[in-house]
C-alpha cells in the first residue's frame, strides 16, 4: 500500500478499530489527521486513484539537477513547450500541461489558488514559488475546474510546501555549460521546530543564473533558419543603409518615401559605406553582400536572480482546531538583451518616422534631407530589459473538525492574499526629442566646436550625431541622445485575493455499500491588474517603443458541491463501485453565471485492478486581454500576399506563388495587384497591440477514462493507463501579426477571426496596419491522447535497491484549427492558443539505485519524430528543408524561390524532425548521516538538437540548451 493510502488509512480506520482502547482526547488529535487527496475536497475518502494523479516527491526533485519549480515540472513527459528564461523572453515562466496552451493549467499551493504573475493574465509564475520549500508536487492530469474554480481546464498542479520540520538543512549548488557557461549557482537553508502543538519553518533561498547568448553557440550564431547564410539578414547595419529626399519635402522638413532615392535619383537603391568611409564617400547598398547578423547579441538563456523567503507556522490550538499561516516574498531579476536600431523617417518606426538627417547637419554633405535611416546602433550597446518582480503572498487558514449525530465532519476557513509587481526599465533606449536636434542643423563655431542648431540659435548642451557609416556615433554623442534607464520603463501590477470557506465529511450518510461522502463551500475570488509607465512614456519620447496605461478587474463567488457515493461492494466481478458527482456555480459581474459539473467512477475489480472515469466541464477568464496594455510598434509581417527581391531585382522570396488560385483571388480581392507586392518597395506595417473589452469565457469538456493495475505477483509493480478527451468551444486566441494576416485573408470580417479593422492595407496592397490582441475563436479545437506510466520497485538485493519509472504521453488526436480540421499530432504548429511541438510519443525513463552510502541515477529523455510548414517555400533556400515533396511547377529552373510545392499536410512543403533523446546521470555518495555529495551530467553525450525551420534559435526551445551540463550539490542536515 502506498504511503498516501497508508495516511488515509490510519486516519480513519484506526480510531473506529481502538475506540474502546482509546480515551475521547486522542481520538480527536486522530480526526484532525484526515487527508485531503488532490482530486476531492472530501477528506478522509478513499479517493486515492480515483483520478489520474502523478506525484512528484521531495526525493524525486533532489534526484534531478533542477533548482526551479519550472525546471522540474517541463522535465515531466506530459508537459508542453514551456515559456521560461531559456527561450528567451523573461524570467516568467508558465505551466503548459499537454501543450494545450498556457492558461488553461491551475496552479494551487497548499491546495488553493496561487497569485498571478506580472503579465496580468492571472496565470502563476512557477517561478515565483522557490524549490526549496516544497515538499511534494501533485499533478492533476484531468479538468479540475469544477472543484477548485477556473483555469484549470486541462489540469492542476497543486505544490505542497514543507510543514513539520526540525533542526536544519543547508543545501549548496553549482553547475554550467561546456566551458563554464551559464554558471548555475543556488544556496537553500530551510530551519524548523516542532513540539506536540507548534510547528515553525523558515526556508530561504538564493538562485543565480548567469545568461547566454545566441553567439554562445554555433547552431545559434547564425540568423535562422541555420544554414540560410545571409538570406534573413537585416538591413540594419552597423554602416546603415540610406536614401535621400530627392523631391518635395514635407513641412517636417522629411518627404515622403515615394520620393526617396539614392544620390544618383535611383528609388530602388539605397546607400551605404565601406569601413572608414562617411560623407560623399558612398556606394550603392547591395543587400546579399552588405546585410548583417544581428542576432548575436540576443539573448538565449535570460540571466536570472532569485533571493525568496517562505515561512510557515501551525498551531494546534485546541485538539480539534488548527491555524496555519504560509507567507512567502520572493524577488527576481531578469535583463534580456535585443539588437538596437534606428529605424527613421519615411516608412521608419513608429517613434523614427519623423526624424530625418537635416540637409543643415554639419555632418550631411548632400544639401538634402537624409529622408530614410536604417542602421544598427552597435555602438549604444544591446536594447535591454531590465526587470525586477517582487512577488508576495499570505495565507492564513484556521481548520478543525467536529463530530455530530454520529458523524464526523472537517472544516476549514481562510484567505490567501496575493501580489506581484514588476518594475521594468530600458537600458540605452534613446531619446526622440534629443535624437531630433542630434541630426537637426548643426554647425563648426568660431571655437572649431560642432555644435546643434544655427548661428545664433545653438541648442545648449546638444551633441550633433553623425550616422553616415560604422563607428561614427561617439560616447558624448551617446550621452546625450540616450534616455535616462530610470526614465524609460513600466509597471505592472497584479492582486489575487482568494477567500473559502468549506465543509466535509466522509461519512455524512450510511449506505449499504459504505459512507457517503460530502463536501460543499463557498470561495470568493478577486484579481486587479494596472500598469503605469515613466516619464519618457508619458511624453512619448522613448524611440523603442510606445506604451499605454491600463487597469481592470473581476471578481466571481462561486459555490461547490461534491459527493463521494458508494454504489456496490464485494459482487463478483465488483470489489467496490463508487461514483463521485460535483458542481459549482460561479458568478461574476455584468450577469454572467456559470455552471459546470463533474461525474466520476471508480470501479475496484479486484485488488490488483481498478478502473476509473470522469466526465467534467471547465472555463476561464483572461484579464489580460481583456484590459491588455496598448503598444504601438513597426513590425515586419509576412504576407502571404507579397513577395520580395533583391537590389539587382532578383526573386528572393516569392509567397504569392505558393498560394492556391483560390487563395490568389482573395488577395486580389483585398486590393493586392496580381502577382501580389514587393515588400521591399513597400511602407511600413504599424501593429496595435491592444485589449478587446468584449472578451468572454472559454469552455471545455473534459473526458478520462483508465486504470491502475498492481499484480500481487509481481511486487512492487504499478501500470496505470488513462486516455483523455478534451473539447473547447469560445476559445480563448491570440493570433500574432502573420497569423492574423492568413486570418484575414481567408476570414475578412469574422469576428471570430478578423473583426473588421483589425488589417488594414495601403493603396498599393501592402498591410500598413494589423492589430493584436485576444479574440474568442471558433472553438471546436480538440485534444486527445493516452497516459501510461509504470513504476516498478523490487525489493532489496545484496547489490542495493532498485526502482525504475517510465511516464509515457501518447498523442493520438491535435485539432488546434477547427475550420480547418486537420489532425496535427506530430506537428510543431505556430499561431494558435497550442502553438508547439505536439509529439506522438514523450517518454521519460530513469533508473534509480542506492546501496549504503552511495546511489545513482540514469535518466532518458525521448522526444518523437515532428513535421512542420516549410515557411521558406517561395525562397532561395528552401533546399533547408527536407521533405518538400514533388515540384509542382517552377518559372525559372536556376532560382529555387520560384519552385511550387504541395502544400503543408497534402504531400509536401514540410520539414521532418527527427526524433531526439536525451541522457542524463548522477551519482551521490553520503559521507555521514547528515550529509551528501551529488555529481551529475546532463545531456551526457552533448547529443545536438535537430534542425528547426520555425524557431528563432534553429531548434525547439523544449530540448533546452544545445550543450552538456554538468553540476555538483552539497548537502547538510544539522
Amino acid at each position: 500500500m502506498s504511503p498516501l493510502a497508508s495516511a488515509v488509512a490510519l486516519a480513519v480506520s484506526v480510531p473506529v478499530c481502538m475506540a474502546q482502547a482509546q480515551s475521547t482526547d486522542d481520538a480527536q488529535k486522530a480526526s484532525l489527521n484526515r487527508v485531503e487527496i488532490t482530486g476531492s475536497k472530501i477528506k478522509g475518502v478513499d479517493a486515492e486513484s480515483s483520478v489520474p494523479v502523478q506525484t512528484i516527491t521531495r526525493a524525486q526533485i533532489e534526484a534531478t539537477s533542477a533548482t526551479t519549480l519550472d525546471e522540474v515540472l517541463q522535465s515531466m513527459a506530459i508537459s508542453g513547450d514551456a515559456r521560461n528564461r531559456t527561450t528567451g523572453a523573461d524570467q516568467i515562466s508558465y505551466a503548459n500541461l499537454r501543450g494545450i496552451g498556457f492558461g488553461r493549467t491551475l496552479v494551487l499551493v497548499n491546495g488553493h489558488r496561487w497569485v498571478g504573475s506580472s503579465d496580468l493574465n492571472g496565470t502563476a509564475d512557477l517561478s515565483s514559488i522557490p524549490l526549496a520549500s516544497v515538499e511534494r508536487i501533485d499533478v492533476l492530469k484531468d479538468g479540475g475546474s469544477v472543484l477548485y474554480g477556473a483555469d484549470a481546464m486541462v489540469g492542476l498542479i497543486n505544490v505542497v510546501l514543507k510543514d513539520r520540520f526540525s533542526g536544519a538543512n543547508l543545501r549548496a549548488y553549482y553547475g554550467s555549460y561546456s566551458e563554464g557557461k551559464g554558471a548555475q549557482k543556488t544556496v537553500e537553508l530551510t530551519v524548523g521546530h516542532t513540539t506536540e502543538r507548534f510547528s515553525g519553518l523558515l526556508s530561504f533561498q538564493y538562485n543565480q543564473g548567469e545568461g547566454l547568448h545566441f553567439s554562445d553557440y554555433e547552431l545559434t550564431r547564425q540568423r535562422a533558419p541555420y544554414g540560410s547564410g545571409s538570406f534573413n539578414y537585416t538591413d540594419f547595419t552597423p554602416a546603415g543603409s540610406f536614401k535621400l529626399c530627392k523631391s518635395a519635402v514635407l513641412p517636417s522638413g522629411g518627404c515622403a518615401a515615394g520620393t526617396l532615392a539614392d544620390p544618383n535619383g535611383v528609388k530602388t537603391n539605397f546607400f551605404t559605406y565601406d569601413p572608414g568611409k562617411t560623407g560623399t564617400d558612398w556606394r550603392v547598398y547591395d543587400k546579399p553582400t552588405d546585410s548583417y547578423n544581428n542576432v548575436g547579441v540576443s539573448s538565449l538563456v535570460v540571466p536570472l536572480t532569485q533571493k525568496s523567503v517562505v515561512g510557515d507556522m501551525s498551531y494546534q490550538i485546541t485538539d480539534r482546531i488548527k491555524l496555519r499561516v504560509t507567507g512567502q516574498f520572493m524577488q527576481a531579476s531578469a535583463t534580456s538583451d535585443a539588437p538596437q536600431d534606428f529605424n527613421l523617417g519615411a516608412g521608419g518606426s513608429v517613434g523614427g518616422a519623423g526624424i530625418f538627417i537635416s540637409p543643415q547637419s554639419y555632418y550631411n554633405p548632400f544639401g538634402v534631407a537624409v529622408g530614410r535611416v536604417q542602421r544598427a546602433a552597435v555602438e549604444a550597446g544591446p536594447l535591454q530589459r531590465a526587470a525586477d518582480t517582487k512577488t508576495r503572498a499570505i495565507s492564513p487558514t484556521l481548520s478543525g473538525d467536529f463530530d455530530l449525530w454520529g458523524r464526523s465532519f472537517d472544516w476549514e476557513f481562510g484567505a490567501v492574499h496575493g501580489s506581484t509587481h514588476q518594475v521594468t526599465h530600458l537600458n540605452n533606449d534613446f531619446s526622440i526629442s534629443r535624437l531630433t536636434n542630434a541630426l537637426g542643423p548643426s554647425f563648426k563655431d568660431s571655437s572649431g566646436n560642432i555644435v546643434c542648431g544655427t548661428p545664433g540659435h545653438v541648442i545648449a548642451g546638444c551633441v550633433p550625431m553623425n550616422l553616415l557609416g560604422s563607428g561614427t556615433i561617439t560616447s558624448e554623442m551617446l550621452k546625450y541622445a540616450q534616455l535616462d534607464p530610470q526614465d524609460v520603463g513600466w509597471t505592472n501590477n497584479f492582486y489575487d485575493h482568494d477567500y473559502f470557506a468549506q465543509i466535509s465529511s466522509p461519512d455524512l450518510v450510511k449506505l449499504p455499500a459504505g459512507p457517503l461522502g460530502f463536501a460543499g463551500g463557498i470561495e470568493r475570488h478577486t484579481v486587479w491588474g494596472d500598469t503605469g509607465r515613466f516619464i519618457a512614456f508619458d511624453n512619448n519620447d522613448a524611440l523603442s517603443r510606445t506604451r499605454g496605461v491600463t487597469g481592470g478587474g473581476y471578481g466571481s463567488t462561486d459555490v461547490f458541491g461534491e459527493f463521494y457515493v458508494p454504489l456496490l461492494k464485494r459482487l463478483p466481478g465488483i470489489q467496490k463501485l463508487d461514483l463521485s458527482v460535483a458542481g459549482r456555480h460561479s458568478s461574476y459581474g455584468g450577469g454572467i453565471n456559470v455552471n459546470n459539473k463533474k461525474f466520476g467512477l471508480k470501479w475496484k475489480v479486484m485488488d490488483d485492478l481498478a478502473l476509473r472515469g470522469s466526465f467534467s466541464t471547465g472555463y476561464r477568464l483572461d484579464l489580460s486581454g481583456i484590459i491588455q496594455n496598448t503598444v504601438t510598434s513597426t513590425v515586419v509581417v509576412t504576407d502571404p500576399c507579397s513577395f520580395t527581391t533583391n537590389t539587382n531585382g532578383s526573386i528572393a522570396s516569392n509567397r504569392y506563388t505558393q498560394l492556391t488560385a483560390e487563395q490568389q483571388a482573395q488577395c486580389r480581392a483585398a486590393g493586392v495587384p496580381v502577382g501580389g507586392y514587393d515588400t521591399r518597395l513597400a511602407g511600413p506595417t504599424t501593429q496595435l497591440n491592444t485589449a478587446n473589452p468584449q472578451l468572454g469565457p472559454e469552455r471545455d469538456i473534459f473526458r478520462t477514462m483508465g486504470f491502475v493495475y498492481s499484480p500481487h505477483y509481481v511486487p512492487g509493480l504499478e501500470l496505470t493507463l488513462d486516455y483523455w478527451d478534451v473539447t473547447f468551444r469560445d476559445s480563448i486566441v491570440k493570433p500574432n501579426m502573420n497569423q492574423m494576416a492568413l486570418n484575414c485573408l481567408s476570414n475578412p470580417g469574422d469576428p471570430r477571426m478578423c473583426p473588421d479593422g483589425w488589417m488594414q492595407r495601403d493603396a498599393g496592397g501592402a498591410i500598413s496596419f494589423v492589430r493584436v490582441g485576444a479574440l474568442n475563436g471558433p472553438g471546436g479545437e480538440r485534444f486527445k491522447g493516452f497516459d501510461l506510466n509504470w513504476r516498478y520497485a523490487p525489493k532489496a538485493t545484496s547489490f542495493g535497491k532498485f526502482s525504475f519509472d517510465m511516464t509515457n504521453a501518447i498523442l493520438t488526436k491535435v485539432i488546434d484549427t477547427p475550420i480547418t480540421p486537420v489532425n496535427k499530432v506530430g506537428v510543431l504548429t505556430s499561431g494558435t492558443l497550442s502553438s508547439g511541438a505536439h509529439y506522438r510519443l514523450r517518454s521519460n525513463l530513469s533508473v534509480n539505485w542506492s546501496r549504503a552510502a552511495w546511489g545513482a541515477r540514469w535518466g532518458a529523455r525521448y522526444f518523437s519524430s515532428q513535421t512542420e510548414n516549410c515557411k521558406l517555400t517561395g525562397t532561395s533556400v528552401v533546399g533547408l528543408c527536407n521533405d518538400l515533396g514533388p515540384v509542382q511547377s517552377q518559372t525559372d529552373p536556376s532560382n529555387p524561390a520560384t519552385a511550387k510545392y504541395l502544400p503543408f499536410l497534402a504531400g509536401g512543403s514540410a520539414n521532418r524532425i527527427p526524433a531526439y533523446t536525451l541522457h542524463d546521470v548522477s551519482a551521490f555518495y553520503q559521507p555521514t548521516s547528515q550529509s551528501r555529495v551529488k555529481l551529475g551530467v546532463n545531456n551526457v553525450f552533448n547529443k545536438q538538437p535537430p534542425f528547426v525551420v520555425n524557431a528563432d534559435r534553429s531548434f525547439n526551445p523544449a530540448f533546452g540548451v544545445p550543450d552538456r551540463y554538468g553540476y555538483v550539490e552539497y548537502t547538510q542536515k544539522f
